[in-house]
């Protein structure tokens, strides 16, 4: 088995493959390769055989009935062919007592185990011909990418989010938007400043301070870059430039419910701490509506409105000491 380590956010990920992944083999990935290091975060990629048995012995396409706590799978149809093999029935068997730091996804013929407590992330496809390329595993794990590197990292206070950014006079401006909605759009209007990224860009707590981190789950990238977070903007498409401050809870609200599928196999100790960061990062910089015409980005002015905000800061903190 094959291992590749990445540093993406300034946590160690450590994969292990018996395929090979095409998708980790390209330049923008190759940015965030490392040598050897101690793994933060663990992820395998196994292939699982399932032998054929009779069709009368039903046991063998449910989960076992002693799992109770797993018992939200026995129904599931996608993850019946699973129960055949026994090497995830024994997981299943293990991690009944701790079902409280495990999540299960399973989706089309990939089963994926992620344990919070040892930090590793086990992905089962199975051993099998497809007849549509589009349905094998390694094409729907290779769909599930960023899924994958994200389910992990809310337990280092960090989470994906869907928005391009950029670093600028020193702190990272995320812009969010709906798919074709102007986040690559706004990246291509500037030149110079480092590139986060042009769809997927992670933050992280650190102390006090929220960074931004680069990350190479799209085309634009200037590799392992980041600065703290100075802006958020909320982007739609106009004939004019216009910036209008936007109400921080409804930001909050829109950017939880944005995010849901990096979220909804969470425990919920991680849920609570994933909703408590996008609260700090909407509750600590400026927040804004942004409408723009499609080859124009007033900079000036958004330079204007950040600056601003951090004046009226400095002001609030030297009135109170």
């Amino acid at each position: 088995m094959k291992s590749e380590y990445f540093t993406i956010a300034e946590l160690c990920f450590k994969i292990s493959s018996d395929v090979d992944l095409p998708r980790i083999q390209n330049s923008i990935f190759r940015k965030f390769a490392q040598s050897e290091n101690n793994a933060a975060i663990e992820i395998f990629i196994n292939k699982i055989s399932i032998k054929c048995q009779k069709k009368n012995n039903r046991s063998i396409d449910r989960a076992p009935n002693h799992l109770d706590s797993f018992s939200s799978l026995r129904n599931k149809k996608n993850s019946r062919l699973f129960f055949k093999s026994l090497k995830i029935k024994r997981i299943l068997s293990s991690m009944q007592n701790r079902s409280d730091h495990v999540s299960f996804l399973c989706k089309g013929n990939v089963f994926q185990v992620i344990d919070y407590s040892r930090q590793c992330h086990e992905i089962f496809y199975l051993d099998k011909t497809y007849i549509y390329q589009a349905c094998s595993p390694i094409n729907r794990i290779a769909a599930n990418f960023r899924q994958i590197f994200s389910a992990m990292i809310p337990l280092f206070d960090a989470i994906m989010l869907h928005c391009s950014g950029l670093i600028r006079n020193g702190k990272a401006l995320l812009f969010f938007a709906p798919n074709s909605g102007g986040k690559s759009t706004v990246i291509q209007n500037n030149s110079g400043d480092p590139i986060l990224n042009d769809d997927q860009v992670i933050i992280r707590k650190s102390g006090a301070t929220i960074i931004a981190h680069g990350t190479p789950f799209s085309i634009l990238t200037s590799g392992p870059v980041s600065a703290p977070v100075g802006g958020l903007f909320l982007l739609e498409q106009s004939l004019e430039f216009n910036l209008q401050p936007i109400n921080r809870a409804d930001l909050i609200y829109c950017l939880w419910h944005e995010h849901q599928k990096y979220t909804f196999f969470l425990p919920k100790n991680l849920k609570s701490r994933v909703f408590n960061l996008l609260c700090d990062l909407c509750c600590s910089v400026p927040v804004y509506r942004m409408s723009f015409p499609k080859r124009f980005v007033d900079w000036q002015q958004i330079d204007s409105v950040l600056d601003y905000f951090q004046c009226n800061l400095i002001k609030n903190e030297t009135s109170t000491t």
